[in-house]
């Protein structure tokens, strides 16, 4: 047959089978000076259910291929025999409080050579979601069987308590079969064929916050955390200061187990005798080696002194629930109290400016 241009139309089979990939091959022979060519498509097809399935003719150029019947039973793999191929996931803790960091583990397994392949992003729209660091591949055996593995990791905060599913994983590929065939230097072909792989869908429950954390101090700030540290630095350090004269706070907020977009505000709302204003805050999120979320906020807070006396700024507070001891603590800066002054040189021009004529 002569080669076409054109493509076959697959919609026909997109009944009882999934589409997984369409490939072509153009073969021209020349015999005593006569040249003719052929188109051979391939479509590589996945059952969508257990029986007999038919894949439907189909037409390009005027040309009409002939039904075919084939029957579908269930895969050795699927009774779990030793697969080419699977996914496999893990999570944990399995019931942790909402908006404390879960992990969440995705291994790919496969015993034939993997030419390429694209795993989906795990969602939901109640679920924070951060892919942590890059994939990591070893091998090993299971069942008498070798596999390669590759492993990627998720730190994952729920926003809202109860019952939650996170979606199967699926990766998309081409893996390489080997053909004996034309001569080569090993004498084998490599050919690729798709593949679909799904993993399964994993569901946990989430934990409101008890009641002890909603309690008096508590306010909106709901902290789950395995370590909180809270540290500052004021500049000036000088124990006396001047009516007007700002003292700045340098706040370090540090916690193991939530990003920085997670971490609150701490400024005190109104102080006697002073003025408050904080800067915009620089928020951070890392990860440790074991995959721990470690957030940090830094803020700078200045306060301005409007009289004279024995000032104080108190101590900072925030309260955090241990989510490894499961019980409530404070993280806490200590306070300062300065003696403030009225600055002689400001007195002096405030009393010349009153007593000048207007």
């Amino acid at each position: 047959a002569g080669a076409s241009s054109g493509r076959p139309d697959s919609k026909p089979l997109q009944g009882d089978l999934e589409v997984l990939g369409t490939s072509n091959r153009t073969q021209m022979n020349i015999i005593n000076g006569s040249a003719s060519s052929s188109t051979q498509w391939i479509f590589n097809l996945r059952p969508k259910r257990i029986g007999t399935l038919t894949i439907p003719a189909l037409e390009l150029d005027g040309a009409r291929s002939q039904p075919i019947t084939i029957s579908v039973g269930k895969s050795s793999q699927a009774q779990g025999s030793n697969p080419d191929m699977f996914l496999e996931t893990e999570i944990s803790p399995q019931s942790p409080y909402v908006q404390a960091q879960l992990r969440y583990t995705v291994r790919l397994y496969f015993a034939n050579a993997l030419q390429s392949g694209q795993l989906n992003e795990p969602h939901n729209d109640d679920v924070l979601i951060h892919r942590i660091g890059e994939d990591r591949q070893f091998s090993l055996t299971r069942d008498g069987r070798r596999y390669n593995v590759i492993e990627r990791h998720y730190a994952m905060f729920a926003q809202r308590s109860g019952k939650l599913t996170i979606e199967a994983p699926m990766l998309n590929g081409q893996v390489v079969e080997r053909r004996r065939g034309a001569r080569s230097f090993n004498g084998l072909i490599g050919t690729t064929r798709p593949v679909r792989v799904r993993g399964q869908a994993r569901e946990i429950t989430i934990q409101a916050s008890p009641a002890q954390a909603q309690g008096p101090g508590w306010g909106q700030d709901w902290i789950p955390a395995q370590s909180v540290a809270l540290s500052g630095q004021w500049e000036p350090a000088q124990s006396s200061m001047k009516v007007g004269e700002p003292v700045t706070l340098t706040l370090t907020l540090a916690v193991v187990g939530l990003t920085g977009e997670q971490l609150p505000e701490i400024v005190p709302e109104k102080l006697t005798g002073f003025s408050v204003y904080p800067d915009q805050a620089k928020v951070e999120t890392t990860f440790s080696t074991q995959g721990n979320a470690l957030g940090t906020r830094v803020q700078k807070i200045a306060f301005i002194p409007r009289q004279a006396g024995e000032l104080t700024i108190p101590d900072l507070e925030l309260r955090w629930w241990n989510t490894q001891t499961d019980r409530e603590e404070i993280a806490r800066l200590p306070g300062i109290t300065r003696s403030v002054v009225v600055d002689p040189s400001i007195a002096a021009v405030s009393t010349t400016a009153s007593a000048a004529p207007v």
